[in-house]
């Protein structure tokens, strides 16, 4: 097989969407396409609830720059 073929990634969005449902769903998905590094953003709660429930995937956090204005819901 050609190597440029081997690998491959995909962004997987919650879209701040998080909590109950939301949690569960994006558990699924990372269990569903085998993630194997997980790149939070924003959100200290969610990086520490992943951290602990996967260490065996490499998990990093990246914050909020400033300036940034969450939209209402």
């Amino acid at each position: 097989a050609n190597a440029d073929f081997t690998r491959g990634g995909i962004v997987l969005n919650s879209c701040g969407w998080i909590e109950d449902f939301g949690l569960q769903m994006l558990k699924a998905a990372i269990r569903d396409f085998a993630v194997d590094v997980i790149v939070v953003m924003g959100s200290d709660s969610l990086y520490a609830h992943l951290r602990s429930e996967y260490q065996h995937i490499r998990t990093e956090f990246v914050p909020t720059s400033s300036g940034i204005i969450p939209r209402s819901k």
